[in-house]
């Protein structure tokens, strides 16, 4: 068994109890640390993004996306002012500054935020199995062929760099290895819902911290 320790949707076998985490505030955004933030978005309106790139295509549902960042770049206070504090500390980089180009205002920030819905966009349409749309390089393929031809297991650590959607719609595709996720959940109930209403199939066992 492959055990990937990055994000994924729940699943109906039970889970070991939730690990407690502390709670601590950011002393630049006055915000709980990001495991203690709420999710925002209702179900509907995310099925409503779903049902959009399914019939409507990836423009018009991008499109879409942008009306919805703006209402919640708008009335999210505490959200604004956590990514501009994270601008402002990639900005304090040399590399930061040379990818900005310029102190980071209101601008960077939406942006900050499109970037985020613009990836679970990117989510849907892999779920829908588009994944012709996208053009993605695997790496190390061949390390996890001789793993699994040797009849042993290995852990695997994501970092949020790349599609953990790709990943696990090319090895559905393969009939791979059965896979368990280990990952904090309580942020992303809504999509993960609307994800696994998509494609059942790739519905992966989850132990959850």
């Amino acid at each position: 068994m492959l055990l990937l320790a990055v994000g994924t949707i729940s699943t109906a076998e039970p889970s070991p109890p939730e690990v407690p985490l502390r709670t601590e505030r950011n002393s630049e955004t006055g915000s709980h640390r990001w495991s203690q933030v709420a999710e925002r978005g209702s179900l509907w309106g995310m099925r409503i993004t779903a049902w959009s790139y399914r019939w409507l295509g990836r423009h018009v549902c991008g499109a879409l996306v942008h009306a919805i960042v703006a209402y919640f770049f708008l009335t999210d206070r505490k959200g604004r002012r956590a990514s501009a504090a994270y601008l402002r500390r990639v900005y304090a980089t040399p590399e930061g500054r040379a990818t900005l180009g310029r102190p980071p205002g209101h601008w960077q920030s939406f942006l900050h935020y499109r970037e985020f819905a613009l990836s679970i966009v990117d989510r849907i349409g892999i779920w829908f199995g588009h994944v012709d749309d996208f053009n993605y390089e695997m790496i190390g393929e061949e390390l996890l062929d001789r793993v699994a031809e040797e009849g042993r297991g290995a852990i695997l650590i994501g970092a949020h760099l790349g599609s953990f959607e790709i990943v696990r719609f090319v090895g559905h595709a393969a009939r791979a290895p059965r896979v368990t996720l280990v990952m904090y959940e309580q942020g992303t109930k809504t999509l993960n819902a609307v994800l696994n209403a998509i494609n059942p199939d790739l519905a992966m066992r989850v132990i959850a911290v």
